[in-house]
């Protein structure tokens, strides 16, 4: 005996009463669309199968993740990788994803879970991660500085000693190196990983910058090195409240002097 097929078929797309194109399901093709999705646990076998990485914050937190998507190929050679997202561009190259898509574009998603033809799992960056195990939140420092750094700071750095010295350098960092370790196991802890043979030093972001943007860098910072100037890079949606940002008419002031050497 035959067994069933289980993808599930395509819906009629039709237009509704406001002009809307949707599309439309029966019940029971909603229930086995459904029911492929499963629960991925720690002991999921993901060879042949399909994982959905639901992750709607910002670029820097799609780059943190990277590491989890190489840690799945690693464990699992055979997996496909579909990472819905913000910014499906940044992961444009990046051999460890199959398939990625704005999280916006409803066609192409649908389309995508409409045509799973076997169990599939999901693996979402959103809730665990705002929830009691956010990283971000648990590791930001209160916005203002204490007294001791601050006496530190209006001082010539010419003038400190090398533990005062050593103290303003290691408070710049720590906080952010404590907070990119962090957040690269925490994402590869919600992907099982814990376990998973990961130096740190394999344990980095994975980004493959598009010709065009090397390029576009190169003309923008070449002059500058020409004339001896040092060059400040600010990435954006590195967004939290605890950063200052030039933004508007600053930006621009600041960056005129920067290049006039002013």
């Amino acid at each position: 005996m035959q067994t069933a097929s289980r993808k599930v078929v395509t819906p009629e797309i039709i237009v509704n009463d406001k002009g809307q194109k949707v599309r439309q399901y029966t019940w029971d093709s909603y229930r086995r669309r459904i029911a492929l999705r499963k629960e991925f646990t720690k002991d999921t076998d993901l060879n042949g199968k399909t994982v959905v990485v639901n992750h709607t914050w910002g670029i820097g937190d799609i780059f943190y993740s990277t590491p989890a998507l190489y840690g799945l190929k690693k464990k699992f050679p055979k997996v496909k990788i579909i990472y819905i997202c913000r910014a499906p561009e940044v992961l444009d190259g990046n051999p460890y994803v199959d398939q990625a898509v704005h999280f916006l574009d409803y066609d192409v998603t649908e389309s995508i879970f409409d045509n799973m033809d076997d169990d599939w799992y999901y693996l979402n960056y959103d809730t665990p991660l705002k929830g009691g195990l956010d990283y971000k939140v648990h590791l930001r420092t209160r916005p203002q500085l204490n007294e001791f750094m601050l006496s530190l700071l209006k001082k010539d750095p010419s003038e400190l000693n090398a533990d005062e010295n050593a103290f303003v350098k290691q408070a710049s960092t720590s906080v952010l190196h404590r907070y990119k370790q962090v957040a690269l196991d925490m994402y590869c802890k919600h992907a099982f990983l814990e376990d998973i043979d990961l130096d740190l030093e394999e344990r980095t972001v994975y980004y493959y910058p598009k010709e065009c943007e090397l390029g576009f860098a190169k003309t923008i910072l070449t002059p500058l090195k020409k004339a001896g100037l040092k060059t400040i890079t600010l990435m954006p949606h590195a967004s939290t409240v605890y950063k200052d940002f030039l933004i508007g008419k600053k930006l621009s002031d600041c960056a005129q002097k920067a290049i006039t050497g002013l």
